[in-house]
């Protein structure tokens, strides 16, 4: 038989069931949260992850842009000297 260890979540204060929490990866290494916290958490890291990604594609596009404006500058083309960039 198995017996109930509630336990207040760090991050709400509602009490669970030890045995249904989830460890925190951000918010509280080490601890145990409820399973609505931590989906809410997961949530999070998720969104800041393709934060991350969408800037490393932006940065790897202005590369790309700035390699081919070289070459065609190498091969002797006429390139714009500003080249207009969204605002973001």
């Amino acid at each position: 038989m198995t017996h109930l260890q509630l336990v207040p979540c760090q991050k709400c204060k509602n009490w669970f069931d030890l045995n249904d929490g989830w460890g925190s990866k951000k918010w509280y290494p080490g601890t145990v949260i409820c399973d609505k916290c931590y989906e809410e958490e997961e949530r999070e890291i998720e969104k800041e992850e393709e934060i991350e990604d969408l800037k490393m594609q932006i940065n790897d596009a202005e590369d790309t842009i700035k390699n081919a404006r070289n070459i065609l500058i190498e091969l002797g083309v006429d390139v714009p000297t500003v080249v207009w960039t969204p605002f973001y």
